[in-house]
């Protein structure tokens, strides 16, 4: 759930592109990016915590996966991609 989710906002293309973040994060490191034992505890980490550096867990990744991943999990009206086209221009060049 993207932090405009939990903070009960409207969702737009950047929910999906958090959600895209958290999908690649995932699949380059085999772990979840934000936790908690509750469903309480892992809202309140969406909206606080950042990621562990995906290069700090997988040495194997490439780093557009970095940029990617690490771009569009961030909170909305951070530096995150705004949009799905800057996303893409890290995977092309």
């Amino acid at each position: 759930m993207a932090p405009e989710q939990v903070r009960g906002e409207a969702a737009d293309a950047r929910t999906d592109l958090f959600a895209l973040g958290v999908l690649l994060y995932e699949l380059a490191t085999g772990q979840r990016p934000f936790r908690g034992a509750t469903l309480a505890d892992l809202t309140s980490s969406i909206l606080r915590d950042a990621p562990v550096p995906i290069g700090a867990l997988s040495k194997e990744s490439r780093p557009a996966w970095f940029a990617s991943s690490n771009g569009v999990s961030k909170r909305t009206g951070d530096a995150g991609y705004q949009t799905a086209g800057r996303c893409g221009a890290t995977w092309t060049g």
